[in-house]
C-alpha cells in the first residue's frame, strides 16, 4: 500500500512528465508569435474594403492584401508542413511559389497609412525572429522559414518609409 508522501511523488512525477510532454508539442506546434498579428492585418484590410472605406480596385490596397496574405498562409503551412498536402501525396507537383506583389511608387493613401506602420513591424518581427527547434527537425519546415524570411526582406524593401530598423539586405 502506498503512502500519502509516496502518492504525493507519484503525482508530481505524473504531473512533471505532462508537462514536459506539453512543452515538446507547443514547440512542434505552436504559431510563430507573428502570426497573429499578420492575421490582424489581413482582417483589418477586409474590413476597410467590407466598409467601403477604400476599394479593392486601389492598386496599394491589392498589393497590400496580396502580400499580407501570402505571409499569413506562410505561417499557416509552417504549422502545418508534417502533414503531406493532398497534392503532394498524391504525387502532383507542389505548390507553384507564388511572388510578392510590387507596391506602388505613387503615395500610399491615408487610410493605409496605420497599416503600414504596422506591418513594417511585423516584417521586421519575421526578418529578426529565430524559429530555432520548430525548423530543426524538419526540411521542409527550414524551407518555408526560409522562404517567409526572404519574403518578409522583400516585402520590407518595398515599404514606402525606409526608417526601419532592420536593412532589407
Amino acid at each position: 500500500m502506498l503512502s500519502l508522501a509516496d502518492a504525493a511523488k507519484l503525482l508530481a512525477l505524473c504531473m512533471f512528465s505532462l508537462w514536459v510532454q506539453a512543452c515538446i508539442f507547443r514547440a512542434l506546434h505552436r504559431d510563430p508569435p507573428f502570426s497573429s498579428r499578420i492575421f490582424g492585418l489581413r482582417r483589418k484590410l477586409e474590413r476597410l474594403a467590407y466598409d467601403g472605406v477604400i476599394s479593392t480596385q486601389n492598386p496599394h490596397f491589392h498589393a497590400l492584401y496580396r502580400n499580407v496574405d501570402l505571409l499569413f498562409n506562410e505561417c499557416r503551412r509552417m504549422v502545418r508542413a508534417r502533414f503531406p498536402q493532398p497534392e503532394e501525396s498524391k504525387g502532383r507537383r507542389p505548390r507553384q511559389v507564388v511572388k510578392l506583389r510590387e507596391l506602388p511608387r505613387e503615395p500610399m493613401p491615408a487610410i493605409l497609412e496605420p497599416i503600414a506602420v504596422e506591418l513594417r513591424d511585423v516584417l521586421e518581427e519575421v526578418v529578426a525572429y529565430d524559429f530555432g527547434f520548430m525548423v530543426a527537425i524538419s526540411r521542409t519546415r527550414r524551407g518555408i522559414a526560409r522562404m517567409q524570411k526572404e519574403h518578409a526582406r522583400q516585402l520590407l524593401s518595398m515599404m514606402p518609409n525606409q526608417d526601419c530598423r532592420l536593412t532589407a539586405a
